[in-house]
């Protein structure tokens, strides 16, 4: 009885990964599979279609968002820009109430015109750029935190369409980043207020310690006080 012959080698499908292998016959008989992408059906390749349009979107943004001359967006600006109006207006409020406690402190010590009070009010004005300052960095800053959050928020959307999920599930995704967009910054503005009054705090209660000193000094030493006060103010 003659041998029964061996069954031809068969394609084998991968219908999970969409993949198949193919049995290739060799010069010397020999069978060797090579791995290939299944055919996609139109629907499937709509939606690869999707898929392949969302990443590069997302890396689209990715590359705008990481440029040297990148701007920030209008809804980002308003709410940098309201931040910093708050921010500016909480400045003028405590210095103008820090002004008036010190002008006070100084006439009822009969040293308004001293050399002390000039001292004073020069640490004032430099205190207060030096605040206008830092709010200018800090704006910067909290712009930077806000943009790096956009940049991750692409880069999760970019990952969940390079897994071959759903397309549906990473359109929803894409739909809603804008609105997470915002939140993350009107959650970055809100955190860096937190921050600046806390901060703001604990200058203010060094910064009267200092004044307190150096006017009680100023007033019972006469004007070995007020040179006691420019050095107690670093002037």
């Amino acid at each position: 009885m003659a041998p029964t012959p061996p069954l031809p080698p068969s394609t084998i499908r991968d219908e999970i990964n969409k993949v198949e292998q193919v049995p290739v016959t060799n010069a010397d008989g020999s069978i060797t599979y090579i791995t290939r992408a299944l055919k996609l059906t139109e629907q499937e390749q709509a939606e690869q279609d999707e898929l392949d349009n969302i990443m590069q979107e997302a890396l689209d943004e990715i590359q705008r968002l990481s440029s040297s001359d990148y701007a920030d967006d209008k809804d980002t600006l308003k709410i940098l820009d309201a931040w910093e109006a708050e921010r500016s207006k909480t400045l003028e409020s405590d210095y103008s109430n820090r002004n008036d406690s010190e002008e006070r402190a100084l006439a009822r010590r009969g040293i308004s015109d001293s050399t002390a009070a000039q001292n004073v009010k020069r640490l004032h004005s430099l205190d207060k750029q030096d605040a206008y300052d830092s709010l200018s960095n800090e704006r910067d800053l909290l712009g930077q935190n806000v943009r790096s959050d956009q940049i991750g928020m692409q880069q999760n959307l970019y990952n969940l369409a390079a897994s071959q999920v759903d397309s549906t599930a990473v359109k929803q995704q894409q739909s809603v980043l804008q609105g997470r967009s915002i939140m993350s910054a009107q959650e970055q503005a809100r955190q860096a207020s937190l921050n600046d009054y806390y901060n703001s705090q604990i200058t203010s209660g060094l910064q009267s310690s200092l004044f307190g000193q150096a006017v009680s000094a100023a007033s019972s030493l006469g004007s070995v006080g007020s040179r006691l006060g420019l050095g107690l103010f670093g002037l």
